[in-house]
């Protein structure tokens, strides 16, 4: 180098390093300080968690990751999978490395906008989640959980209020109780930070409101609990205006301390996270407008027990870094955030081996140049760092997964000491033994074929892999080399032999539309076959992938089992699932249904179930016809309409005669004696049954009706002994028409009447008689029935262990003026909650003994909630649910129901 150069050199540096200094960030931020000793890290190929859309057809939304790793190191992940701002839920999926099951539903999939799932696992295993989620305003805060090895529960309403509530932020403790916070909107431009607490063991304790002493708006909460369970509680808030600063509190002696703004740098601050390592330290990160507006970097502060650290960068974009987080395990920090250095937003990533004194260069994990957003991190010990994030590189958003491998520093050792030496006494030189050259261990010849794998996605129902309405579909192709040639062409077809392909083409991963082979059939098994070429010539084998063509739905469904008639303004719909049993290829089967009566509005869907209660529009007096309709949806989105009439009757069998007993014979010596010339008539649904008992207020028991009229054999002990002689015993008789089902009776006629003289019966074992009929007022006869307020039925009645009962809670206005109720169905220990329906109104809270709904009730409608429960095996004997009715009037609760009761 010649001394021009040199000086040349030496003036370039000052010029730069003046300009840093003139650059420099605000004062109190230190700048980022890299270790001189680069300890590099590895990231495996990027993985596609959800696998959730159909490119090129539409958006979907697999997005706001969130993670958290097991004592067995499985990763357990949530995020917001949906349509975009349209029907959305919680997913949720657990695996590790390769290892990646299909994802499932946590909770329901029907919320608009907000969903923003975070989880945690407790020391059991046990994973729980929380998330925004609404049927419409107002959203709420939803709480569910699943145990190891188990499913998930019913959901619980934590906010449970008339403003909107989003963005949550679930916490465990060592001693597993639960912390969530969230922000909640008191006005237009006011938004607070709540928090919730659940002890272990107990039950959800009141709502704090931490962030009400600042004013302004108050956003993105974020929670963690240190080493010595104190919760610390992250936020951004605005009353600095025009800045918005990051905000600071922790739980200490039963008490929320008062919010210290932490960031506090004259700069916008925004989107804050928090963690913590086991020996009490804890970190912030955030994105921080230090270098000016709209160039946001990564900043960093640390807690130690004592006192905050100076602020620190931990990015060093030349564009904008948002959205950062932060993971800890000891001292070793890892952060991933969206930088916007490249020409699409990528996932980066840096660490820190001393608790953030210094931190490491940054790495682009997603580096696909697709956009990525929402990075999420997540520390194992070992020096294993695991990165999330959505990414648009299949077309749409779904969930990214890399795995990190860092190169720790290692454990200082201490050096030996030095052991004193001796001068050794003369030895004889000994002959060396030849050793032998040990043989290679031979490594395996990679297979220079190709290797790859092909899926087929229906675009109806869309980006579905298991089931389609049309032979036209899309694929999705991928292919790699082991000896790194490159894939350069493809050919696919419906055959495994390519008869019908369109031959070798160029490489592509997405084939938009393809048509399957043609069947005679509406549902049957179709096939795709893909195989890979590189530009060495090199044949990959032959891949596969199989769907299930179902272009229809087939269904039956009659009210009441087919009865013509009924009296009362519930009915059952009993369904038959025949798509499951279609032509030669079964189809894809019922999945869910809904029900409305002519003219009235339809119900949610709901799962389908063969049988299931239906509650017709209130109308006085009960005359008249009534269409119900039902329709179902198959699991490959087919619809069908099915609908049955069924008319009101309300009049009971007349002309009824008395009964002849013993054959006319005025005294009997027997136990058994004949009930005969038993005749009455009925105009609409006919006579189904007579009834008979030995007193007024029975036990009663049914015999099919007879016509033309035929002998019956009673017994007189039946309920209890018989009057014993000298005196008369009184048989009573009642008919009953068609009009009921199930054990729900029909119309009673008037209760007829005849004696005979008993004599001469001794000693009769009687054993305990029950009967199948439970009366509805508890008196001996039923009189018509009657408009109820609130009803609760359940079916089966009478459940064995481990069998899924369904209830129902159904209420009514008999006024004319509509109100704002609810409807609280209680669940005893036993009875435990699998789902919960509202037909016309809202949910508000499911949880094991607990459904409550917000219902407009009226005599127009009648609003109902529908409950399915497994009785659990060691359940008591006797099951009691109870409901209740209540608005700002007043209350009604329904007569309890108890299940595995015998009918009194």
């Amino acid at each position: 180098m010649n001394k021009r150069i040199g000086l040349l050199i030496g003036f370039l540096a000052i010029v730069l390093l003046g300009a840093w200094l003139f650059l420099s960030p605000l004062e109190g931020v230190q700048p980022r300080t890299v270790s001189a000793g680069r300890l590099f890290s590895s990231f495996t190929t990027p993985r596609n968690l959800s696998n959730s859309g159909n490119p090129g057809v539409g958006e979907n939304a697999s997005q706001h990751v969130r993670a958290a790793i097991a004592d067995d190191d499985y990763l357990h992940v949530g995020w917001m999978e949906g349509t975009l701002n349209s029907a959305n839920g919680p997913a949720y999926v657990r695996g590790q490395g390769s290892t990646w099951p299909l994802w499932e539903w946590a909770g329901p999939s029907n919320n608009p906008g907000y969903v923003n799932p975070t989880l945690a696992l407790d020391g059991n295993g046990t994973v729980h989640m929380v998330w925004t989620g609404s049927g419409g305003s107002p959203y709420e805060i939803y709480y569910a959980y699943k145990q190891a090895g188990g499913t998930w529960s019913g959901v619980a309403n934590l906010s449970d209020d008339s403003n909107n509530s989003i963005y949550p932020v679930i916490a465990v403790d060592s001693q597993n109780g639960l912390w969530v916070v969230w922000e909640t909107q008191i006005t237009e431009q006011n938004f607070d930070v709540y928090v919730r607490h659940k002890p272990a063991g107990g039950t959800w304790g009141n709502t704090s409101n931490l962030s009400q002493v600042l004013g302004g708006q108050d956003l993105e909460p974020n929670i963690v609990i240190d080493a010595n369970d104190v919760p610390h509680v992250v936020w951004r808030n605005n009353n600095s205006q025009p800045n918005w600063e990051i905000y600071y509190t922790k739980y200490v002696n039963s008490s929320w301390q008062t919010p210290n703004n932490i960031s506090s740098n004259g700069s916008a601050s925004h989107f804050p996270r928090i963690a913590a390592n086991e020996i009490g330290d804890v970190f912030i990160v955030w994105e921080d407008e230090i270098d000016g507006a709209d160039r946001f970097q990564t900043l960093f502060r640390r807690w130690d027990g004592s006192q905050w650290s100076s602020t620190m960068r931990v990015s060093s974009t030349p564009a904008k870094a948002l959205w950062p987080a932060i993971s800890a395990e000891g001292c070793n920090l890892y952060v991933v955030w969206t930088d916007y250095r490249n020409t699409s937003t990528e996932t980066y990533f840096s660490h820190s081996t001393n608790c953030g004194s210094t931190w490491l260069g940054d790495e682009n994990v997603s580096n696909n140049g697709s956009s990525s957003y929402y990075p999420e991190v997540v520390a194992q010990p070992g020096g294993f760092g695991h990165v999330f994030w959505q990414d648009y590189a299949p077309g749409q958003f779904d969930v990214y997964y890399g795995k990190g491998t860092i190169q720790l520093p290692a454990t200082p050792t201490t050096p030996p000491t030095a052991t004193p030496t001796f001068s050794p006494s003369p030895t004889f030189t000994p002959t060396p033994t030849p050793t032998s050259t040990p043989t290679p261990t031979p490594t395996s010849t990679p297979d220079p074929r190709p290797y790859g794998w092909v899926n087929i996605y229906a675009h109806e129902p869309y980006s579905s892999t298991q089931f389609t309405q049309r032979l036209d579909v899309a694929m999705r192709l991928w292919a790699d080399s082991e000896i790194g040639q490159p894939v350069t062409e493809m050919r696919y077809g419906n055959y495994a032999d390519f008869r019908d392909s369109p031959g070798w083409m160029d490489y592509s991963p997405f084939v938009y539309n393809w048509r399957l082979l043609e069947t005679p059939y509406g549902c049957s098994w179709e096939y795709v076959y893909a195989q890979f070429r590189d530009e060495m010539g090199h044949e990959s084998q032959v891949y596969n992938d199989v769907i299930k063509y179902d272009s229809y739905l087939t269904a039956s469904m009659v009210l009441n089992g087919g009865n013509e008639y009924t009296n009362r303004e519930f009915v059952m719909v009993n369904s038959e699932d025949l798509d499951s049993m279609a032509e030669e290829y079964s189809c894809s089967g019922l999945e869910d249904m809904a029900l409305w009566e002519e003219g009235l509005t339809q119900t949610v869907w709901i799962s389908y179930h063969p049988d299931i209660y239906f509650f017709l529009a209130p109308r006085d007096p009960l005359t008249g016809t009534a269409r119900v309709y039902a329709k179902y949806r198959d699991r490959a989105d087919n619809a069908g309409v099915f609908s049955d009439t069924i008319a009101f009757d309300l009049f009971p069998p007349y002309s009824g005669t008395t009964p002849t007993l013993n054959m006319g014979v005025p005294t009997t010596t027997e136990l058994l004696v004949t009930v005969s010339d038993l005749y009455a008539l009925d105009d609409e649904s006919g006579v189904a049954n007579i009834w008979l008992a030995n007193r007024a207020n029975g036990p009663w028991r049914a015999f099919d009706y007879q016509s033309p009229p035929q002998d019956y054999v009673w017994n007189l002990a039946y309920g209890g002994p018989p009057t014993q002689s000298p005196d008369l015993h009184t048989v009573y008789l009642r008919y009953e028409d068609g009009a009921g089902y199930g054990s729900l009776p029909g119309n009673f006629s008037s209760v007829y009447c005849s004696s005979l003289s008993v004599s001469g019966i001794s000693s009769v074992y009687l054993p305990l008689v029950v009967t199948a009929y439970r009366p509805v007022d508890g008196a001996g006869s039923l009189p018509a029935p009657r408009p109820a307020q609130l009803l609760l039925l359940a079916e089966p009645q009478q459940p064995a262990p481990g069998e899924e009962v369904l209830l129902w809670l159904a209420a009514r206005r008999e006024a004319d003026t509509p109100l704002n109720g609810t409807l609280q169905l209680d669940l005893p220990e036993g009875l435990h909650l699998l789902r919960a329906w509202s037909a016309y109104g809202e949910l508000l809270q499911w949880d094991e003994q607990q459904v409550i709904s917000r219902e407009r009730i009226s005599n127009r409608l009648t609003p109902w909630i529908l409950v399915q429960a497994r009785v659990e095996e060691d359940a008591a004997t006797l099951l009691q649910v109870e409901g209740t009715m209540s608005w700002s009037g007043g209350s009604v609760e329904a007569v309890p129901l108890q299940l595995g009761a015998s009918s009194p």
